[in-house]
């Protein structure tokens, strides 16, 4: 019997269907924004239950930049986010995360090919869910772009 890489399987399941939640939104709805950052969230959530079941967890924080740190690091230790794969830059109140290679990127891919450019990033809820205790505490934005994209966050 085959051994299941159970964060590749994640990934590949979670592109698909997120490529698949756009679609369906679009058609149905003529917008891309409202499900596909709902569906987004709650994989992320999903995710951080996994991650439970693995043993990783995320220790509290005092701040949004210091949850989404403390994310990142759990993230990359458990194989979500590779080290080559993510940049973390931080400067005063500010976080700037590059994503070089997106387990995403080919759903944002084919959307972006297919006309439809402005959708919610899964990393970026991803990320949000884990510093969302301090939702109000900070600002963010994202810079989709296949394979590269920028998250920005900005605690206020």
């Amino acid at each position: 019997m085959n051994q299941i890489d159970p964060v590749m399987t994640l990934k590949q399941l979670t592109s698909n269907l997120f490529w698949g939640v756009v679609k369906a939104e679009k058609r149905m709805t003529g917008r891309t924004t409202v499900y596909s950052k709902m569906v987004s969230e709650n994989m992320a959530i999903l995710l951080f239950k996994l991650l439970e079941q693995f043993g990783i967890t995320i220790p509290p924080a005092a701040t949004a930049l210091e949850a989404i740190e403390t994310f990142m690091a759990a993230a990359m230790e458990s194989g979500i986010f590779s080290p080559a794969a993510v940049e973390v830059h931080k400067n005063n109140n500010e976080l700037n995360i590059i994503i070089k290679t997106c387990p995403f990127s080919s759903g944002c891919s084919k959307l972006i090919n297919e006309g439809i450019s402005n959708f919610s990033c899964p990393q970026m809820a991803l990320i949000s869910v884990a510093a969302q205790k301090f939702a109000e505490h900070f600002t963010e934005k994202t810079t989709i772009q296949p394979g590269s994209c920028v998250l920005h966050f900005k605690e206020l």
